[in-house]
């Protein structure tokens, strides 16, 4: 057994030989004259580069610089004619793999500004018939946008040659089905890929004539459920206080409890600001523009409000009480708008300025021996009581008319403004939540 033994493991070894030199007689047949400096020629148009993504595993996700880096494969075909051999002749031969700086390879690179692209692979394969396939390892980062509420990120990501233009090498998509293959792919993170195309696009620039193609692969994210309820919560705060806008004005205005519920209000506003700042600072999650347009925008309502509120609250102040209202502003506010909140115009006294005064005669029991002089005197006595009490009388209704004036001018601008603030706070949340 021992010869046979030894004849068997010489046989192997003679082939692993015989294999590895005719390997090594076909690289050096079809490198020989070969410079990779320059690009394979195509009689038939431009060298036709196929190019796809496949996707592993995403990396990170970082929502405040909105930007994503995953992990993947680079596809890439291309013919070389230069690379072919009669696979016959090398013992039927049909592939090798090579180092892939000893072959031309197509410059595709990422566009995106800010953009990122790490590739890493030593060895491409090529085939008897010259075709070219470069599989190598990738990592790629690069900007994306991010909706509304920070639950849906598109990314997009724009490869192209830098080098050649379209009549010398065109780009096109590498399964021909306009999708990023996900067969790899490691779900890992709180965000899940539910959608991704590949568009080809070929621009032209005022220097050139010549078009240059590109592939865009499109790569749309969202994010878990789990992740969903932390955005309403983000929103649901500041809505309930805007809602609150509206309602102070339905507070009396001479009352206490208005100013406090003010001045509650506008403390509440800041607050909710302020804590929704600092957890998102906490979590490194991204202030989305609407989301802090919503909240700089209810903070400015609050202080609107706030500052109708007041100025309302000093026109039922006690210096006013005596005052009589503007023509203008009577006109306008107390017969015109107030039929629109429903307000009655306010009771003003019908009582004449000038009074015909009754002299009351003397006393009956008077006796006729009393003087004309004392008749006299206890006449000018009666007149000026008489007089006192009319004037008296008419300075109590001018009080009372305008303080019914102000309380109904107050009472109006507050049921104005809580219409205006409903109507502004249902506008801007529906434009949020739309």
């Amino acid at each position: 057994m021992g010869p046979i033994l030894y004849l068997f493991i010489l046989g192997l070894a003679t082939c692993q030989v015989s294999y590895a030199s005719i390997l090594e007689r076909t690289a050096a047949t079809i490198l020989n004259g070969y410079i990779k400096e320059v690009r394979p020629h195509n009689p038939d148009g431009p060298v036709i580069v196929k190019v796809g993504l496949t996707v592993t595993q995403l990396l990170h996700v970082n929502e405040k610089s909105q930007t994503l880096r995953l992990d993947g494969r680079l596809l890439m075909n291309w013919h070389d004619s230069r690379l072919m051999w009669d696979s016959t002749q090398y013992n039927g031969t049909r592939s090798l793999r090579l180092p892939a700086e000893s072959l031309w390879q197509p410059d595709i690179t990422l566009y995106n500004s800010g953009g990122n692209m790490e590739l890493n692979n030593l060895r491409l394969t090529i085939f008897s018939n010259g075709m070219v396939s470069y599989s190598p390892k990738l990592i790629i980062e690069s900007p994306c946008t991010v909706d509304q509420w920070g639950s849906i990120m598109v990314c997009h990501f724009k490869m192209g040659s830098w080098a050649y233009d379209g009549y010398s090498l065109d780009i096109r998509d590498y399964y021909g089905k306009g999708v990023v293959s996900l067969d790899d792919y490691s779900d890992s993170t709180d965000w899940s890929i539910v959608n991704t195309t590949i568009r080809r696009n070929e621009k032209f620039y005022q220097c050139c004539s010549e078009p240059y193609p590109d592939l865009t692969f499109t790569v749309t994210l969202r994010r878990r459920e789990c992740s969903d309820c932390l955005i309403d919560l983000d929103v649901l705060p500041i809505v309930l206080v805007a809602i609150l806008v509206p309602i102070q004005f339905l507070i009396p205005v001479a009352t206490r409890e208005r100013a406090t519920f003010t001045g509650l209000l506008f403390v509440a506003g800041i607050l909710v600001h302020l804590s929704l700042q600092q957890s998102m600072a906490i979590a490194q999650r991204v202030w989305q523009t609407d989301i802090k347009t919503y909240y700089n925008s209810t903070l400015v309502l609050i202080v609107i409000s706030v500052v109708v509120s007041l100025f309302n609250i000093q026109l039922c102040s006690t210096d006013r009480k005596r005052s009589r209202i503007p023509a203008i502003v009577k006109k306008i506010f107390l017969s015109g708008l107030n039929y629109l909140v429903l307000v009655r115009s306010p009771w003003t006294s019908q009582l004449p300025e000038n009074l015909d005064v009754k002299v009351i005669p003397g006393d009956e029991l008077a006796t006729e021996n009393a003087s004309r002089l004392e008749r006299q005197v206890e006449h000018l006595i009666r007149l000026v009581q008489s007089l006192v009490s009319s004037d008296n009388g008419r300075q109590r209704d001018r009080d009372v008319g305008a303080r019914e004036e102000w309380r109904a001018l107050s009472l109006v601008i507050d049921r104005l403004s809580a219409i205006i603030f409903f109507i502004i706070f249902v506008l801007y949340t529906a434009d949020l939540m739309g």
